[in-house]
């Protein structure tokens, strides 16, 4: 008996700890015209609270503040916008990938 308790306290924070899917460090690779571009993007869940870091490419890292989930969808509010809107990323993960789509005002561009 103490060896089943002692297996279901090692397994239970891994449970809690797979219950974000999106949750760590991901690269990024995006297609832009006939360019590559790599980013990097932190997500930590910290007791229900959502921060989100970005680092694009060639510039240094900044929080993503109105970053949320929307059922299986993270949701990254990555510039305010100019004259075409807001630059929003719709991603979500399946497996170890991670994938989505640009808006950017109201088109929708396909990453």
């Amino acid at each position: 008996m103490m060896r089943l308790s002692i297996l279901f306290l090692s397994i239970l924070p891994c449970a809690l700890l797979a219950a974000d899917p999106f949750a760590g460090r991901w690269t990024l690779l995006s297609r832009q015209r006939m360019l590559r571009i790599q980013a990097g993007l932190e997500v930590v869940d910290n007791a229900g609270g959502l921060q989100v870091r970005y680092q694009p490419r060639g510039g240094s890292v900044h929080p993503l503040k109105d970053s949320r989930i929307e059922g299986d969808h993270l949701i990254l509010p990555v510039a305010a916008g100019g004259k075409q809107g807001p630059s929003i990323w719709d991603l979500t993960v399946s497996g170890d990938r991670m994938s989505g789509c640009k808006r950017m005002g109201l088109a929708r561009l396909r990453n």
